[in-house]
């Protein structure tokens, strides 16, 4: 099977909410102001490795994400 390296990345923020964890990956999409590349940026550097970035069911506070890739 294939295996993984895994890394979490977890922050102190509000979350994500619901309604906007299907946008959270797409170019220019932000809720904060900013130019809303960032995390668009990881997810293509991820993908192009076969690895996921993926959005964590978060709890009441801080997102928190997962990245495998590949070994």
């Amino acid at each position: 099977g294939n295996r993984y390296i895994s890394f979490y990345f977890k922050d102190n923020g509000v979350g994500v909410p619901k309604e906007l964890r299907n946008r959270i990956f797409d170019p220019f999409y932000s809720n904060t102001g900013s130019f809303g590349m960032g995390l668009s940026i990881v997810d293509e550097l991820v993908k192009e490795y076969y690895g996921e970035l993926n959005l964590v069911d978060n709890n009441e506070s801080g997102a928190e994400f997962l990245v495998k890739l590949r070994r």
